[in-house]
């Protein structure tokens, strides 16, 4: 099937977002805007969302679990459910957009990939996808790759 046109007001971020969580067969309805992710997160998105941002990272669910902040135990019931809740839902968006703009900043995925997994000097030698868990951490990740776009260094 060939892929959606993207809509007016898409950007290409939230295109290579929804690419990311597994493309226009995880989602129920046709993404129009980066609101209608809203709307998904909100509901609370399928749990091939977080199968999708693993195989991304290239780790399997256990690994990618503490990467959104998921307990093993949850992990377990969300898969049997298939549904993630809301707050899980949007730290799996978080995440999932991390891996967009990486590989977009890099050029593939798998150098965003190895970016995000390799100790990073101006995130204090972490590796940026340990920053995940949290909207600070994640925006720090942000203002890196910005740094990294625009040619700066350090």
């Amino acid at each position: 099937m060939a892929p959606r046109a993207m809509p007016y007001g898409m950007t290409v971020l939230a295109r290579n977002i929804v690419a990311v969580l597994g493309g226009d067969k995880a989602f129920k309805e046709a993404i129009a805007s980066p609101m209608d992710l809203v709307a998904v997160v909100r509901k609370g998105a399928p749990f091939a969302w977080l199968s999708s941002v693993a195989d991304k990272l290239g780790l399997s669910l256990e690994a990618a679990a503490p990467v959104v902040g998921m307990a093993p135990r949850t992990l377990a019931r969300r898969k049997l459910a298939g549904q993630l809740d809301p707050q899980e839902s949007e730290r799996v968006l978080r995440v999932a957009k991390a891996i967009a703009r990486a590989t977009a900043v890099l050029g593939t995925t798998e150098k965003a990939r190895a970016w995000l997994k390799k100790e990073n000097r101006a995130l204090r030698d972490v590796a940026p996808i340990t920053m995940m868990d949290t909207d600070l951490g994640a925006q720090a990740v942000d203002d890196v790759l910005g740094r990294i776009e625009h040619g700066i260094i350090g």
